[in-house]
């Protein structure tokens, strides 16, 4: 499996996660009782799937890392996740877009990445796209605007750092610490919080049981398209998951306001994605 192909599937299944987020929210569950049940849990699958890592073969630069990482994730999903209070899935993601532009940078001064002039057309034609065909009515100023914002900074910040770890450990390593140490590092935030996860699960039914699964998979993929590829290109492909979120709103949610205008605008996304993997 190439990076690209990495980075796009990581699109298709973070559709579903941010969905699961939003409707989770929206049912009234604890934020921190739903983030340490899916940090530990998909820290579990991963364990489960490849093993448990070697911890003795860590060296005190990954273990920096990683604990930097850990900070920023969960600071980042912290204020993500309490946006959605606030704002649409689709509102949440044209201000989410703002990562790209730090990423990219991010990815050409700090890693010395070269990019296309075919890539850089792509990655405004993604970012227009996503402007554009979002609900930008949804966007207020209110704290969900602050909490998104903040987040950005955080999660944009935690990505680069795992850029650099995907060169030391391997993917599925960098998955299952960033998971334990979020899970943990949520929980000892608000231990109170861990006896609301059954009633969590209980509120937000059965789909809140995928979301660990579908969190390991999406972030496994990434780590895996990082340390093969471009931060910027894979970073870039992955804002693809307004066309995923677009299907999913159609098809199995029957959301149908503005079908037309936001499926001409996820063809153009479409559109940009293909002269980003045309570009190299």
């Amino acid at each position: 499996m190439g990076p690209a192909a990495a980075a796009i599937g990581a699109a298709n299944v973070s559709a579903l996660v941010k969905l699961i987020l939003k409707r989770s929210v929206s049912a009234g569950a604890d934020i921190q009782a739903t983030l340490q049940f899916y940090n530990l849990s998909a820290a579990l699958i991963l364990a489960l799937v490849f093993g448990l890592p070697d911890f003795g073969t860590l060296n005190a630069e990954a273990a920096g890392l990683l604990a930097l990482s850990g900070c920023l994730w969960v600071s980042g999903s912290s204020y993500d996740t309490k946006a959605y209070e606030h704002l649409e899935a689709s509102a949440s993601e044209v201000l989410g877009s703002l990562s790209l532009i730090f990423v990219t940078l991010a990815g050409i001064f700090l890693y010395g990445e070269t990019i296309a002039e075919e890539g850089y057309v792509g990655i405004c034609i993604i970012l227009a796209c996503i402007v554009l065909g979002g609900d930008i009515s949804g966007i207020r100023l209110n704290l969900g605007l602050v909490h998104k914002l903040v987040g950005i900074v955080f999660q944009s910040a935690a990505l680069i750092v795992d850029r650099h770890l995907a060169t030391l450990i391997p993917a599925n390593e960098v998955a299952f610490y960033a998971f334990a140490m979020c899970g943990l590092l949520h929980l000892t935030i608000a231990r109170t919080s861990a006896s609301q996860i059954p009633d969590t699960i209980q509120k937000c039914g059965p789909e809140l049981l995928m979301l660990p699964i579908l969190g390991a998979a999406r972030y496994y993929l990434l780590i895996y398209a990082l340390a093969n590829g471009s931060l910027a290109l894979s970073y870039a492909l992955l804002q693809t998951t307004m066309i995923f979120i677009f299907i999913i709103e159609a098809a199995f949610l029957g959301l149908q306001q503005d079908l037309l205008k936001r499926g001409v605008h996820c063809a153009c996304c479409a559109t940009g994605a293909a002269v980003l993997l045309l570009s190299g």
